[in-house]
């Protein structure tokens, strides 16, 4: 696949041929319009640059003038009343590109991947959500699984960490009540007391 690099407007742009593509408007643009690529990658990788690009001419059709989203804008100063609002719409011209050099656009359309508005985005996208839902029923299980595993390995720990503190505090308890108990003596010392 060949693409090319553009100036227009005093920004780059990737261009491939079938690709539509909005830049800065352009005036007296006739039915078509002609620029000289800043680089152009052939099939196989070649790189095309420097005198070599007069023979690689990019051609776009104009298919029309639009203006773009409008930009609000509002400046103030604190403390004085200087406040000032703006909007702005970008005009612009659409284009698409027919051919680099003798490469012309294909009924294909190969260029719907580079395409950086929103419509190329996602039908890209849509093959790689198709791989993944055809991957999660069995992803699902496998999760599904281990989650259970967890489960019970915790209810497993759990159970040992309770019966531990059971036995812990019955022992405890056991102890307490054994301090408590009167000794032989203790108990031979209380008579002698009382008899007193």
């Amino acid at each position: 696949m060949i693409y090319a690099v553009i100036k227009t407007g005093g920004k780059q742009e990737k261009v491939v041929p079938g690709q539509r593509l909005k830049v800065d408007r352009i005036k007296d643009a006739g039915d078509t319009v002609s620029f000289t690529p800043l680089l152009v990658v052939r099939d196989g990788g070649d790189v095309v640059v420097g005198d070599d690009l007069g023979s690689y001419p990019v051609e776009a059709k104009v298919i029309g003038d639009e203006r773009g989203v409008k930009i609000h804008g509002f400046k103030y100063k604190s403390k004085s009343g200087y406040r000032r609002r703006w909007g702005h719409r970008q005009e612009l011209t659409v284009l698409e590109v027919t051919k680099i050099g003798d490469i012309a656009a294909t009924e294909e359309k190969p260029a719907e991947e580079l395409k950086p508005e929103s419509t190329g985005a996602a039908k890209k996208s849509a093959p790689k959500a198709k791989k993944t839902e055809a991957k999660k029923p069995e992803a699902k299980a496998a999760d599904a699984k281990k989650t259970e595993a967890k489960k019970a390995e915790t209810k497993a720990a759990d159970a040992k960490k309770t019966a531990a503190k059971k036995a812990e505090t019955k022992a405890a308890d056991a102890k307490k009540t054994e301090a408590k108990k009167p000794s032989p003596k203790s108990k031979k010392k209380a008579e002698d007391k009382g008899e007193e």
